[in-house]
């Protein structure tokens, strides 16, 4: 961070990297970490968190490359230098994409609604420089979760900003899934209502013509309509439970003989 006050970013990369004029890429090796001398750490905590970097200047990219090293050891990055190649590498989902708002191929926040667009889940962190703060705050209001500004940002900073903005975005879907999981109950719900009218005037009828007194053939088929009605009830009252509109009751042991003696006529009538 000392680097940073004052000093050229090309000077502080220099300290970092032996050769500052040789291509950038964002591999990562043990080497290097070595080199830097990073802090013993558990690297699995990282290592299987996806991140994607869009930023097309190489000086930039040392130094989140190092920072991300340092704060973030184990965590697999993938840059591109463009929107359009961001927009293809979205493509399965990386957990989390750092991105410029300085792009060649975007301006301002072209670059948010574009991604967001091609991906509406995306997990985006704002790149940006100390006098674009109102512009960052409104790709927050977009969908981005956070900003840090270029050149300025701390190791510590850079990890509080991606560590946050991983779990707004966790409880964020969390939260949708709770409202989905909620609209299905009340749906269900609503269904296991109107099921329930239906049902009980039939059961009222059968029970009504059983008492009756009719014929014994009758008997019979009146009986099967009972027993087929009181399965659409307890269905019924399974889609409350689900709704969280009724306890759930224990359930019981299903006998072989019975479910083929009642299915047997049907049988019967249908393979004869």
């Amino acid at each position: 961070a000392a680097g940073l006050r004052g000093e050229p970013l090309s000077e502080f990369v220099h300290d970092f990297v032996p050769n500052p004029d040789t291509p950038w890429n964002c591999g990562k090796s043990q080497d290097r970490l070595a080199r830097l001398g990073s802090v013993d750490r558990a690297v699995g905590e990282w290592s299987s968190t996806r991140l994607l970097l869009v930023e097309d200047d190489p000086d930039q990219v040392r130094l989140i490359e190092l920072q991300l090293e340092r704060g973030l050891p184990g965590v697999q990055m993938d840059c591109v230098e463009t929107l359009a190649l961001a927009k293809e590498r979205v493509d399965p989902r990386p957990d989390l994409v750092l991105l410029d708002l300085g792009l060649p191929d975007a301006s301002r926040l072209e670059a948010v609604e574009e991604l967001l667009a091609v991906d509406p889940e995306l997990t985006l962190v704002i790149l940006t420089v100390e006098h674009q703060e109102e512009l960052a705050r409104e790709a927050l209001r977009i969908g981005a979760q956070d900003f840090v500004f270029k050149g300025s940002a701390s190791e510590r900073e850079l990890r509080r900003a991606i560590t946050f903005a991983l779990e707004r975005a966790r409880f964020i879907r969390l939260r949708r899934e709770q409202q989905r999981l909620e609209t299905l109950g009340l749906l269900a719900s609503g269904i296991a209502h109107d099921l329930t009218n239906y049902l009980s005037p039939a059961l009222l009828h059968v029970d009504m013509v059983l008492s009756s007194s009719p014929p014994d053939g009758l008997v019979d088929h009146l009986e099967r309509i009972r027993l087929a009605t009181e399965r659409a009830t307890g269905l019924a009252r399974k889609l409350l439970s689900y709704a969280g509109r009724a306890e759930a009751r224990e359930g019981s042991f299903l006998s072989p003989e019975r479910v083929v003696e009642e299915i047997k006529p049907i049988l019967d009538l249908s393979c004869p």
